[in-house]
C-alpha cells in the first residue's frame, strides 16, 4: 500500500525536519558542553524519571543526602547513570515541579528506559517532540472541519475572485 503523493510529501518533510532538529540539537548540545557550560532545565527535578526508567516506580527519593551516584547525575557532574548504582529507594513526596510536569517526567523516563539513563538521550527526545508537534499541526490543518480555517481560505479565494472581476 503506497501513500498518496501529498502524504509522501508530508512524510518526507517531517523526516527532513526531524533530522534537521536532531542535528541542530546535537550540534548545539556539543557546542555548549565544549564551552564548559551545562544546559539547565531543572535536571535536579528528574529523580522520579530516573526511578521510573530503572523500574523502581514513579516516585521521588531523597537523593541529596542518601545517593551520591544519583546526586552526581542530577547535578550534572556526570552524564550517565547505571540503574544498579542507585541506592536511594525510600519514597518522598513529589515537589511542586514534579507534580505539574508528570507527563514530561514520564516521557523522559520512557526515553531513558529505552536508551539508557543519560542526558544525551533527552536531546533525542526533543527531536522526537518536534516531529510529533509537526504532525499534529499538519493533521489539524488538513482535517479541521470546525475550526474555520478551510472556510476562511475559501472566503479569501472568493473575495479575490470578486475583486479581480471589478
Amino acid at each position: 500500500m503506497s501513500l498518496p503523493a501529498f502524504n509522501r510529501i508530508d512524510a518526507a518533510f517531517a523526516l527532513a525536519l526531524s533530522l534537521l532538529a536532531a542535528t541542530l540539537a546535537l550540534w548545539t548540545d556539543g557546542r555548549v558542553l565544549q564551552s564548559g557550560s551545562r544546559p539547565a532545565f531543572y535536571q535536579h527535578e528528574f529523580a522520579p524519571a530516573v526511578m521510573f526508567a530503572c523500574g523502581k516506580g514513579f516516585h521521588n527519593v531523597d537523593w541529596v543526602n542518601h545517593d551520591p551516584a544519583l546526586a552526581a547525575f542530577l547535578l550534572q557532574s556526570r552524564d550517565t547513570l547505571r540503574c544498579g548504582e542507585i541506592s536511594a529507594t525510600t519514597p518522598v513526596p513529589h515537589d511542586s515541579f514534579q507534580r505539574i510536569s508528570v507527563y514530561l517526567e514520564l516521557a523522559v523516563g520512557l526515553t531513558w528506559r529505552a536508551a539508557g539513563v543519560s542526558w544525551g538521550a533527552v536531546t533525542w527526545l526533543g527531536a522526537l517532540l518536534v516531529i510529533v508537534i509537526y504532525l499534529i499541526f499538519v493533521k489539524r490543518l488538513k482535517y479541521c472541519k470546525d475550526c474555520g480555517w478551510q472556510d476562511a481560505r475559501a472566503a479569501g479565494a472568493s473575495a479575490n475572485a470578486a475583486s479581480s472581476k471589478t
